[in-house]
């Protein structure tokens, strides 16, 4: 940025300024023009920096363009490279396929032929084996049937038996209950005529006691009519009574 230096070769006073020692007084004309000046200098600075700034930018902006196309460049080959690499994989991958698949189907028709002989062979055995094993079965078959029957029978007998045992049970839980039954309804009839006699008697031992507690009152009252009359120092004798000896229930 190049420096413009301005020379004033005017009078200041003719533009509207002083010069103190300290100070530099303008007028509004002189400070307008210095500021005309000062934004013109601005405009200079800020239009030489914009330059610097967008070359710089442009700059910036063509390397990354090139390197963008750069990495695509590179990102294609390597793309080419891999396919070419997959399709030669996947030429021999099918090569080796199809010589697994010649080797398998030689080997099944192979195996084939040995499972026919095998299966032939293994059909004449089963053969012998299934008629050994049917008369076996038929053997096995009548033991079983006889076992079954016979232990038909003992399961016969056996509930039967258990039927007897549980029929003698029940008799003996009935009579038992039965007898318990008697034995109860005898307690209860007892008690109920022990609590009747008991009853009874304290009917009548009430009754006494009233008639006795009537006879007292009787008499005590003959007795204060007959003292009445007369004051005297011996001691006398007061009734009493029964009432509350014999609590009700």
């Amino acid at each position: 940025v190049e420096k413009r230096e301005l020379s004033i070769s005017i009078n200041p006073s003719d533009v509207g300024m002083q010069i103190g020692k300290s100070k530099v007084f303008l007028q509004q004309e002189a400070f307008d023009e210095l500021e005309r000046l000062r934004m013109e200098e601005y405009d200079v600075a800020v239009l030489k920096i914009q330059v610097v700034a967008r070359g710089y930018l442009a700059r910036l902006l063509k390397e990354r363009k090139k390197r963008e196309a750069e990495e695509r460049a590179r990102r294609e080959a390597e793309e080419k490279a891999r396919r070419e690499a997959e399709e030669k994989a996947r030429r021999e991958r099918e090569a080796l396929e199809r010589a697994q698949r010649e080797a398998e189907e030689r080997a099944k028709r192979e195996a084939k032929e040995a499972a026919r002989k095998a299966a032939e062979e293994e059909a004449r055995r089963i053969a012998k084996e299934k008629a050994k094993f049917e008369m076996e079965q038929k053997a096995k078959k009548e033991a079983e049937e006889r076992a079954k029957r016979e232990a038909e029978e003992a399961a016969r007998r056996a509930a039967e038996e258990k039927s007897r045992l549980i029929a003698e049970e029940k008799a003996k839980r009935a009579a038992e209950e039965r007898a318990r039954r008697e034995a109860e309804d005898k307690a209860k009839r007892e008690a109920e005529q022990r609590a009747e006699e008991k009853a009874e008697k304290k009917a009548q031992l009430r009754e006494i006691a009233e008639e006795y507690d009537s006879l007292s009152e009787r008499r005590l009252q003959e007795s204060n009519v007959s003292d009445a009359s007369r004051k005297s120092s011996k001691p006398r004798l007061k009734g009493f009574s029964t009432k509350g000896f014999f609590a009700k229930e």
